[in-house]
């Protein structure tokens, strides 16, 4: 029967609220009010655990010991009002006796202690103990100690074999004695300590010395703890089950660690993919602005490219092409796609991957965004006016710089257009103070809705209508200011727009 127990309890009361408390920690629970009883129960079946009192109505507890101890992996708590100290040792004596509990606490903490003692002892076959002694007769008595915790023993009579077993086998605590042959126990423990896998392992020690000096010098050493010989069993049990408490904590909280770390490594590579995502579909938004701009740049010369060809086939219908009007043509022609060419190799340069650092004025940096679009502020009639009160040279990647402005001013552009604006302007401030440059893009299109502006930084958002903008402009643009630049981008409104406001720290 697994998570049994069998309280045997002369007393209603107790025995009924301790059934309770156990049966809600979802043990199964049966109760026996005296020997007889308990006697008639144990013919019939078997129990973990059993909670014994000493005092019962037909006699005493003690008797079912002997039954108990024929029953091989039952585990008795004596649960008794009786201080004898001279009967708890000898209870145990006896191998099922784990544990001596005295009923003088509040019933609810002893409940209590009696549920995590049941825990605690279901849990220990998951730990290897390894028992150092030469004397054989001190090793019996530390094994079936153990054994009654549930643990799982390991035995070496001295420190070469223990070293053999700990390289071998998964030990997760030693218990061993000081004084033995060949190796003593704090030259096996300094051993230890240098295996990396076992610098944290709890290692007992245990000797028949009590100078503080030794005691002193083992602790400072590494070792968990110390126990002198002769020592009394339920002294020793009771700092083995703080010692491995201990280990349990320790494990637990490394295994939590490792889930968390886990998950952290999940979200940072969930988060890489996403981001990963939101660059390509920037790009994407990127290369088609690009195509704009470039239409916008090239609308003026492929006009100019038009006329020219219809001047050569009037001069031709006319009779009047000679090779002097061809030559012309033909020159200005090659001109104005030239001057197409050198539009592509700009817009090449601009979005080209490149993260070479460079020493840049901040001033430069502005001109490398407004020749891309410049001519399509101009196209739309909004004029662009650069103030430069203190022109601070950066040491950044120019061109990351170059693409942030731009969105800025892509920004600020569809605003004043959308919004009609009539005399459209747009001021682009650079200034400094104290270690901090600050690059400022104001317009007049009126400003930003109260209830949107703190999201307009968030990936996807957008004030534009449906296909006219990704929300990752903004987006990408401060990414790249917080991670590259170790700025800011700042946004607030203005009486008459809104403006966008670049903080970099100067190095």
């Amino acid at each position: 029967m697994p998570n049994s127990i069998l309280i045997v309890d002369g007393s209603k009361l107790v025995n009924d609220n301790l059934t309770k408390y156990l049966t809600n920690a979802n043990f199964d629970v049966v109760q026996a009010f005296s020997i007889l009883q308990a006697k008639e129960i144990l013919t019939n079946s078997d129990f973990e655990f059993c909670l014994l009192d000493l005092n019962l109505p037909d006699g005493s507890g003690e008797e079912l010991l002997d039954i108990f101890e024929e029953k091989e992996g039952v585990k008795v708590v004596i649960f008794t009002f009786e201080k004898d100290n001279k009967k708890r040792r000898k209870l145990f004596s006896y191998n099922c006796v784990i544990d001596y509990i005295i009923k003088e606490r509040n019933f609810n903490e002893l409940s209590f202690n009696i549920v995590e003692l049941i825990k605690k002892i279901s849990t220990n076959d998951q730990f290897n103990i390894l028992i150092v002694d030469d004397s054989p007769t001190t090793l019996m008595i530390l094994n079936i100690l153990l054994q009654k915790r549930g643990f799982n023993i390991y035995e070496a009579t001295n420190g070469v074999d223990a070293l053999n077993i700990i390289k071998n086998e998964k030990i997760d605590s030693v218990i061993a004695d000081l004084e033995m042959p060949q190796m003593s126990g704090d030259k096996l423990l300094a051993k230890i300590k240098k295996i990396p896998e076992h610098i944290s392992t709890p290692i007992m020690i245990l000797s028949g010395t009590s100078k503080a000096e030794m005691i002193s010098y083992v602790i400072k050493n590494g070792a968990s703890d110390f126990i002198k010989k002769p020592f009394v069993p339920e002294e020793f049990i009771l700092k083995v089950d703080k010692m491995m408490e201990d280990l349990k904590q320790k494990k637990l909280i490394k295994h939590q660690q490792e889930l968390l770390q886990s998950k952290l490594d999940k979200e940072i590579q969930k988060n890489w993919e996403y981001n990963k995502m939101l660059i390509h579909q920037s790009k994407m938004a990127e290369m088609g602005e690009m195509l704009t701009y470039i239409a916008h740049q090239w609308r003026q010369p492929l006009n100019a490219l038009g006329l020219v060809l219809q001047k050569q086939k009037l001069f031709f219908s006319m009779g009047t092409l000679d090779e002097k009007k061809l030559n012309e043509s033909v020159s200005k022609g090659l001109n104005l796609v030239s001057q197409m060419s050198n539009t592509i190799e700009d817009f090449k340069n601009f979005f080209k991957d490149d993260k070479h650092i460079q020493n840049i004025y901040i001033s430069e940096v502005i001109d490398k965004a407004l020749v891309i679009i410049e001519p399509t502020l101009e196209a739309n009639g909004i004029s662009v006016k650069v103030h430069a009160e203190i022109d601070t040279k950066l040491s950044i990647i120019a061109n990351e710089l170059a693409q942030v402005i731009l969105n800025i001013l892509a920004n600020a552009m569809d605003a004043l257009i959308i919004n009609e604006i009539k005399k459209p302007k747009i001021d682009i401030n650079i200034n400094q103070i104290n270690n901090i440059a600050l690059v400022s893009v104001e317009d007049n299109a009126g400003g930003i809705d109260a209830e949107i502006i703190e999201h307009i930084f968030e990936p996807y958002f957008t004030t534009k209508q449906e296909n006219k903008g990704t929300g990752l402009g903004l987006y990408m643009s401060k990414t790249i200011v917080k991670d590259h630049i170790n700025g800011d981008i700042l946004v607030s409104n203005t009486d008459k727009g809104a403006i966008f406001t670049i903080v970099i720290p100067l190095k």
